[in-house]
């Protein structure tokens, strides 16, 4: 069978230099536009009006809880890896964490820092296991987060007359569900597929069962990610509080994981815009 040729000369080539400049111009023309039109509809100089009138308390608190969830995230990562024959310390694993988030947060993919984590830390177990570690690790993270959003949908009936909200939330997270259940399908299926992809799918099955569910472990997982889960959407919440505006029970259980989800789509550097933006709806 004929295999096709990759021109690097063609421009259109997603190895070609120009593509690749391209696309990170759009990663960060996404952003700043969705953060222009949010100045613009959200009365920009009002809300440099609040932020000038933040109680510094709140911002302390906000401050102290998305410190706290990088440190537990960092003690996640290291008992994933150490189940996984990675040994890491404590202070390496807590520095490297602050160094992948400040890179994932200013870069624009929003996963270099991640990926620099675990080539840094390739040299004991191999590039598979440090890579599976810390993939492991953002996957226990993102479950916590599903599992606080689900919650909260869950509850949203109970305190909110759903006629009364927007179309276009309803089908922003019923689309949602249906993404979610796809992706769920099309890994299974895939797993099934013979080929170096259900291998790799296999192997990594095999790992986070290791390293999530393995006894003696799977304790420390589910606390330290609900830890992270309940820092990350603390520092959000006292956020709000420090300009003025108290969230209820229902809103701290969706609006935060909201735009935490947000952040995931890969079209922006480091979730910037598609956050605001989330908040902002």
């Amino acid at each position: 069978m004929d295999v096709p040729q990759i021109d690097p000369d063609d421009p259109t080539s997603p190895h070609h230099p120009l593509f690749r400049l391209g696309r990170t111009l759009v990663r960060i023309a996404v952003p700043v536009v969705i953060l222009a039109v949010l100045w613009a509809v959200a009365d920009g100089p009002e809300v440099m009006r609040l932020l000038r009138g933040a109680e510094w308390g709140w911002l302390f608190a906000a401050y102290i809880a998305a410190n706290l969830q990088i440190i537990f995230s960092a003690f996640r990562w290291k008992i994933t890896a150490e189940a996984l024959d990675q040994s890491i310390p404590a202070s390496r694993a807590i520095s490297e964490y602050y160094l992948s988030q400040l890179l994932n947060l200013t870069l624009p993919s929003g996963i270099l820092g991640d990926a620099g984590r675990a080539v840094r830390m390739r040299h004991q177990a191999g590039m598979l296991r440090a890579s599976q570690a810390v993939l492991i690790e953002r996957m226990a993270g993102q479950i916590a987060l599903f599992v606080v959003l689900a919650a909260g949908l869950a509850a949203l009936p109970f305190f909110v007359d759903l006629s009364a909200m927007p179309a276009w939330v309803r089908h922003t997270v019923r689309t949602s569900v249906v993404v979610l259940l796809g992706a769920i399908v099309v890994f299974a299926v895939m797993g099934t597929v013979p080929g170096p992809v259900s291998r790799a799918l296999k192997g990594f099955a095999a790992a986070s069962v290791q390293a999530l569910c393995a006894p003696g472990i799977w304790q420390k997982q589910v606390v330290l990610s609900a830890l992270t889960v309940s820092c990350n959407v603390a520092a959000i919440t006292f956020a709000a509080r420090a300009t003025g505006t108290e969230m209820p029970l229902i809103a701290v259980l969706t609006v935060p994981p909201l735009m935490l989800t947000a952040m995931l789509l890969p079209i922006s550097a480091g979730g910037w815009g598609l956050r605001e933006g989330a908040a902002a709806a």
